[in-house]
């Protein structure tokens, strides 16, 4: 392949390693987006898990909390002394979020058998009182065994209450089998729990996601958010428990100290240190709890859902959003090499076409500078000695000099054209006929030389309209001066005829050789000169339809070409007929 071949297929080449670059980086992008969306899944579904894993353990310790507020000294059981134990509960009232949780608390004395007091919250006290008949005989039921190892036991009662019995075993003791010397009865109200406290910490770190609480035995619902649709599957699912495995009260007791209440808190309890924490300034830290659904005792499951559908659709939809983005910013990438590869080829073509158009524009000013220099020498040297033929030199230069003008003009009015610096079209009444005049008597001498004949049709014309008086005079030259160039010497027909709706229609036509179908879309182009024209070297710079289809188009109106067209007498001619239509007024408004 020689040179001239290799730049022939150059673009190719390059527009087919384009194409295929392309795609390589599609697929990349395609698995790029896979995998960060399923590594983004995995992100979102662990934090999701997180989440509900610390709203199950928050809720929890909201309880473990309360038990740990209930603990009485053996000391202070040992004198009867309540007063640390209700500065405790009061502190525990004055700070908690869920009061409700509790529903009673009791000091039992001399167990099986002896003195009651409950709590008072508006005296802030202990009171004598009796214990129900069912917490007495759950309790009596659940510290039967003399087993000192046991820190606190739990029985469930009717409905949703829960007795936590926390005993207080003597403070030296050795037995292993000793009796408690007493014992602090919690009753709880566990739907309170469920109601409350786990829809209180799922607003706090899941707000946005859909939930329901619901009863592990019978399935009720006791909890949801308000806005759920439960025909998707949950995202994750959690067993949560009012109380779980883990302690709150120690073998003996050990109470608050002398001067802690109120105000402070009542001892050194790293449990109680983060609840008082997250009660006063809502920020505990989470703890590494175990797997949600490891707590003993679970009453409900904490089912929690994806806000907009499930999480796996939703990354998928997300997946495909980005995919598609991604490729579309690809192909819109690739869009752009393509266009600038166009417009760069384009741009070697105009550069082409300028060259052209400079060697022969060149040509055509040589021609009149020449004729005007030969003629102007003969006159200064007196070559003509006969006065009867001055007069026909200085026809000759004035001809020249206007045809120089008139090449100058276009070219004027062309760099006007692209750098948009033209001027609005100064709007002026025209006498119709006298400026049809003008342009044959402009071009007569050119006609002559080409053996044609100018034939006009122009009895149904506006006599006179309102127009720009240099642009109409511009296309009706250009026009007729294409058709006298390029056609056999013959008849060029003009037609000037009134429209309805004030249009004025200009027809040119001419019985040449025609333009081939394949030249119809680049006639009006800058620099465009036809196959023929160049091969037969006609004259020309390839800008005189352009500035026809461009001041038309100022005026508002609209240039078209048929080659081959149909006569009237319906017949086919194989020239060309250019046609301009264009809207007018009769006289220009006065302002």
């Amino acid at each position: 392949m020689g040179i001239g071949g290799g730049k022939r297929y150059l673009p190719a080449l390059v527009a087919l390693l384009l194409l295929a670059g392309g795609a390589v980086l599609g697929v990349l992008q395609v698995y790029w987006v896979s995998v960060a969306s399923r590594a983004e899944e995995a992100r979102a579904r662990l934090s999701l898990n997180r989440g509900v894993l610390a709203v199950c353990i928050d809720s929890e310790e909201e309880v473990r909390a309360l038990l740990s507020f209930a603990r009485v000294s053996s000391e202070d059981f040992a004198v009867r002394n309540w007063e640390r134990f209700s500065d405790a509960l009061a502190f525990w009232y004055a700070q908690t979020r869920f009061p409700g949780l509790l529903r009673e608390i009791y000091i039992v004395r001399r167990i099986p058998a002896g003195g009651v007091l409950s709590y008072s919250r508006e005296k802030q006290r202990f009171l004598p009182s009796a214990l129900p008949s069912e917490l007495a005989q759950a309790l009596t039921g659940a510290l039967s065994h003399q087993d000192s190892s046991r820190s606190w036991s739990t029985v469930t009662l009717e409905g949703w209450r829960r007795m936590v019995a926390l005993p207080v075993y003597p403070r030296e003791w050795r037995d292993p089998f000793a009796l408690p010397v007493g014992a602090v009865v919690v009753d709880l109200d566990t739907l309170f729990f469920y109601k409350r406290v786990v829809p209180f910490y799922m607003e706090r770190d899941l707000a946005d996601f859909p939930y329901r609480v619901l009863a592990m035995v019978t399935g009720d619902v006791l909890a949801k958010s308000g806005e759920l649709n439960v025909t998707q599957p949950p995202e994750a699912v959690a067993a949560v428990a009012s109380l779980g495995a883990f302690g709150a009260g120690q073998p003996g007791g050990r109470g608050p100290g002398p001067d802690v209440f109120p105000g402070s808190p009542p001892f050194l309890d790293p449990l109680l240190e983060t609840w008082l924490q997250r009660t006063q300034r809502d920020a505990a830290p989470a703890p590494q709890p175990p797997t949600p659904g490891s707590f003993p005792g679970a009453e409900a499951r904490l089912m929690v859902y994806y806000p907009r559908g499930t999480l796996a659709g939703t990354m998928r939809a997300q997946q495909a959003l980005n995919i598609g983005v991604s490729l579309g910013i690809l192909g819109i990438l690739m869009v752009g090499v393509v266009l600038l590869s166009r417009l760069y080829r384009r741009s070697v073509v105009l550069r082409a076409r300028e060259q052209e158009f400079v060697a022969s524009m060149g040509h055509e000013l040589r021609t009149p500078i020449s004729v005007i220099q030969a003629t102007s020498e003969n006159l200064r040297r007196g070559v003509v000695s006969d006065q009867a033929r001055l007069p026909r030199y200085a026809e000759v230069i004035n001809g020249q000099i206007r045809r120089l003008a008139g090449m100058v003009e276009s070219i004027l009015l062309y760099s006007g054209l692209e750098s948009g610096k033209t001027r609005e079209p100064a709007m002026t009444e025209i006498q119709l006929p006298a400026l049809i005049r003008e342009v044959v008597q402009s071009i007569e001498e050119l006609a002559e030389q080409r053996a044609s004949r100018i034939s006009l049709f122009t009895s149904s014309m506006p006599s006179c309209l309102c127009s720009d008086r240099i642009a109409l005079r511009l296309i009706l030259e250009n026009l007729v001066v294409n058709a006298i160039r390029h056609a056999r010497p013959g008849e060029i027909r003009v037609a000037l005829t009134r429209q309805p709706k004030d249009m004025l229609r200009i027809v040119v036509e001419d019985d040449g050789p025609g333009i081939p179908l394949r030249e119809h879309a680049r006639v009006f182009e800058p620099f465009v000169r036809g196959e023929r024209s160049v091969r037969d070297q006609h004259p020309g710079s390839g800008l005189g339809l352009h500035l026809v289809c461009r001041v038309v188009a100022l005026l508002g109106g609209k240039v078209t070409l048929e080659s081959p067209y149909i006569t009237i007498a319906r017949v086919e001619q194989q020239g060309c007929r250019f046609t301009v239509v264009l809207p007018f007024q009769e006289h220009c408004s006065e302002e």
